[in-house]
């Protein structure tokens, strides 16, 4: 029937995996250092500026470290927007990590997650999507003994797609570990 939106479905199967949720590691690295990206399905290969890579941070086990990514848009004129946040973070208050935080919040990104099942997901896709950067960053006391001493980050960029799979063979020369 004319007038109507047809994709092609092939259907999700049930999955008995045993999966978990969470983030292990995410990787930063500056929008202008992110030459290209050789994507199909997946992602296959990310070239970087010489001498350039992406830099690894790390937190601790159970932090409230995420990747959501909610579409929304407007049915009567046809957009579609993917919008996904990254949440970080970082245990206890101290200079080095002010002065990254800092960093952080000032600059324009490419972002790589890697999931608790071992999976990289890239949210925003150079050329054609733009960059990740902070839409909010916290430093905090905590105001009891068990609160939380540090900083919290968010990372927010927008796409036409949900974040893509970066095949784990291209990760291997693409980091600064710590």
């Amino acid at each position: 029937m004319a007038g109507y939106c047809s994709q092609t479905l092939n259907g999700i199967g049930v999955s008995c995996d045993a999966l978990i949720g969470g983030v292990s590691a995410v990787y930063i690295a500056n929008r202008n250092d992110v030459e290209g990206v050789t994507m199909e399905d997946t992602i296959s290969a990310i070239t970087m500026a010489e001498g350039t890579k992406f830099s690894v941070y790390l937190h601790r086990r159970n932090a409230a470290v995420s990747m959501s990514s909610d579409k929304s848009g407007d049915e009567a004129i046809g957009t579609h927007v993917i919008t996904t946040n990254i949440s970080l973070v970082f245990a206890g208050l101290d200079t080095d990590k002010r002065k990254e935080v800092d960093a952080l919040a000032r600059g324009q990104f490419v972002v790589i997650v890697k999931d608790k099942n071992g999976k990289y997901w890239m949210p925003i896709v150079p050329p054609n999507d733009d960059y990740m950067s902070a839409s909010a960053a916290n430093a905090s006391t905590g105001a009891a003994t068990s609160e939380a001493n540090g900083y919290t980050l968010t990372l927010t960029g927008e796409a036409s797609h949900f974040p893509i799979e970066v095949d784990a063979t291209a990760m291997a020369e693409l980091i600064n570990e710590l």
